[in-house]
């Protein structure tokens, strides 16, 4: 029995250290990154303007249409739900506001988020993924280009 709960104690402490640390080198990531976007001139490597905007439009303009396409059908489901529910009390007629209200004001924004941290984020760790294959990484270092800065700030 002391033996299990040893065990079970040494698992729990390890996974904490695992997640300490990784908190940490996010945290370091963050910090390094917005060092170079403050002080980057001053460095001789600063940020592109043109390179965060052209970020922005693929993350954000992009991604205009999947998430019109999955609001739409998250409000017909709702829709099905509200009538289905509704007809029990015979407030049929209110489904399309309820749905325009709960889509609006609750849905749109979770969809939405979900949507855009999903697709970039799995765009972006796909672009780094294979560029560290690929060794593109480590040809930022040689050529003097700071990975950090290219990829992350």
């Amino acid at each position: 029995m002391m033996n299990t709960a040893l065990r079970l104690l040494n698992r729990l402490g390890r996974r904490t250290v695992t997640a300490v640390d990784a908190v940490g080198y996010a945290a370091g990531l963050l910090g390094e990154s917005l060092a170079f976007v403050v002080a980057g001139r001053r460095r001789g490597q600063p940020v592109r303007l043109a390179a965060v905007v052209e970020q922005m439009r693929q993350v954000g303009a992009d991604a205009i249409p999947i998430v019109l396409l999955l609001s739409f059908t998250v409000g017909l489901m709702l829709a099905i739900q509200f009538i289905a529910t509704l007809s029990e009390f015979g407030a049929q007629s209110q489904v399309v506001l309820a749905v325009a209200k709960s889509v609006t004001r609750e849905f749109g924004v979770l969809i939405t988020g979900i949507l855009v941290a999903g697709r970039s984020g799995s765009a972006f760790a796909a672009r780094i993924g294979s560029m560290s294959v690929s060794q593109e990484v480590d040809a930022l270092g040689v050529m003097g280009i700071d990975p950090v800065r290219y990829l992350v700030a």
